[in-house]
């Protein structure tokens, strides 16, 4: 069936992209332990970048949404 087929190629991808990277990560660490240092510290600190990143692309889109707001309300009353 059409979801056997899913799921038989689905899951195993799932396992697979949530494992590489954590045992990349070990390797790392178990060669060179700085370097597993550096590596595990960016991982848990990228997704805070990220979010501070969307916060401030939120707010620069919600005050450009604001701009045009007014720009549409002040055409639309001076076309009446």
């Amino acid at each position: 069936s059409s979801v056997g087929d899913f799921l038989a190629t689905y899951v195993p991808a799932l396992v697979v992209s949530l494992l590489a990277p954590l045992f990349a990560i070990a390797w790392i660490g178990l060669t060179d332990p700085l370097s597993g240092i550096i590596v595990a510290s960016t991982v848990i600190v990228l997704p805070l970048y990220m979010v501070l990143l969307g916060l401030e692309a939120k707010a620069r889109m919600d005050e450009r949404f604001d701009e045009h707001q007014r720009a549409a309300g002040r055409g639309y009353a001076s076309s009446r």
